[in-house]
């Protein structure tokens, strides 16, 4: 389905966007041209974390020692190369590195800093890249994952299983903002129709920020950008109705519009 054929399917829908506030143009805007109204209630603020044993710096300032860097998010690019351009460093300390990106966003915001992209899984998830870096030969290859604090505890041993020796560079935590807490109930008590996540944190944040009142989503649609994303839902009980087959905010928006096209629930 095109951007054409779906165009004003989500006419007068109240459709919550939940991503970083940094983030939440980028899928506030694809719903407005659908004819959502986007209602903005970040649940995720990103900290970076300060380098108190300098165990960043090392890492960043040894880059020539690993083979690949695997980045999950955009969030982790970004401040990625916030920490290299406070060490003076910029993208050709990556030179000799392949560099893996879990989807297309966080491809681009790589070479969009100058770093081309080696690999990008077909599945944007854990199991996509630990599947898709099979297809290399990471025997003894040192891999650098620059992620939060809490990233999938399954990537490290994944890519051990492969022969990789893995470090887990954590550069930032994810927190609730102070002010989504009473802001939530507000929202949902005037009302939305639809709830959109793009990653487990802003799941486990709203079950958080709810506390046990999930009644407060009766009746309203829960989207899901993808299957990790999916499963927090369902492990939250929060079974979602709509779970995008392309992963990305345009993917997202693309299943929102078919589901009301199609008039039907679809089955997850």
């Amino acid at each position: 389905m095109t951007a054409g054929q779906v165009d004003g399917t989500l006419a007068g829908l109240k459709v919550l966007v939940t991503r970083p506030k940094e983030q939440a143009a980028s899928l506030s805007q694809a719903l407005a041209r659908e004819g959502a109204q986007p209602v903005e209630l970040p649940l995720i603020a990103i900290q970076p974390r300060e380098d108190d044993d300098g165990a960043i710096a090392r890492a960043m300032c040894s880059l020539a020692d690993y083979h690949w860097l695997v980045f999950t998010s955009v969030n982790g690019v970004d401040i990625f190369f916030s920490k290299l351009s406070s060490l003076g460093l910029n993208a050709s300390a990556l030179r000799g590195l392949s560099v893996a990106a879990i989807g297309p966003a966080t491809a681009q915001a790589l070479e969009q800093r100058g770093k081309d992209v080696a690999f990008v899984p077909k599945l944007h998830c854990t199991e996509g890249i630990v599947n898709g870096m099979k297809d290399f030969d990471l025997a003894g290859a040192r891999v650098l994952l620059p992620r939060a604090e809490d990233g999938s505890a399954e990537l490290p041993p994944g890519l051990e299983a492969l022969g990789a020796q893995v470090e887990h560079l954590p550069l930032y935590r994810t927190k609730i903002p102070p002010e989504a807490r009473t802001e939530v109930f507000n929202l949902l008590r005037e009302g939305v129709d639809v709830a959109t996540f793009t990653s487990p944190s802003t799941v486990r944040h709203l079950l958080e920020v709810l506390d046990g009142q999930l009644g407060l989503l009766d009746g309203v649609l829960l989207a899901c950008i993808g299957p990790v994303t999916a499963q927090a839902a369902r492990q939250a009980g929060l079974p979602p109705q709509v779970v995008a087959s392309k992963h990305t905010v345009e993917g997202l928006v693309q299943a929102l519009g078919e589901y009301y096209v199609n008039g039907r629930k679809q089955q997850w």
